[in-house]
């Protein structure tokens, strides 16, 4: 099963090997240096039967670059960003093609920028039994407690 951490970590080694900027997996606050990226997921799970989902996941980048950047080079930034993506990404044993690409500036500024794609998969729990199956019936019949079918109501 493919989950929202995996998708994120393929995401950041695809950034990290063309960015020379950390690729942060949680939102910091204080304490990071910019240029810098974050990753963010969303999820909508629909079930699909017994142990199938589909997925519509959307992972936001976020771009902080250094203070008082043009807003022309974010979107330099940005588009590269996105060009990594547009054929899709490899994770784990899977590939899944890009739905949508967007991009944004954000902050009161425009003082950064967002990257959003959308991926869209279907997938299924683990075939791994996590419970135990029954194998002998007990059954109480007239009082008589019995694992043989001799009692057996048909």
């Amino acid at each position: 099963m493919i989950h929202d951490i995996d998708i994120l970590q393929a995401v950041q080694q695809k950034l990290k090997e063309q960015f020379p900027y950390p690729v942060y997996l949680q939102e910091v606050k204080e304490g990071f240096r910019p240029p810098a990226f974050f990753l963010k997921s969303m999820t909508v799970t629909s079930p699909q039967g017994d142990k199938d989902v589909y997925r519509d996941t959307d992972i936001y980048i976020t771009y902080i670059p250094q203070k008082q950047a043009a807003s022309t080079s974010i979107y330099e930034v940005l588009a590269a960003a996105e060009d990594l993506f547009r054929d899709g990404i490899a994770v784990q044993d899977r590939f899944f093609a890009v739905m949508n690409l967007s991009e944004e500036l954000i902050g009161q500024d425009n003082d950064g920028g967002r990257v959003t794609m959308t991926i869209q998969y279907y997938d299924s729990a683990d075939e791994t039994e996590s419970t135990e199956i029954m194998r002998v019936l007990h059954q109480r019949y007239r009082g008589k407690e019995t694992t043989k079918h001799e009692n057996a109501i048909h």
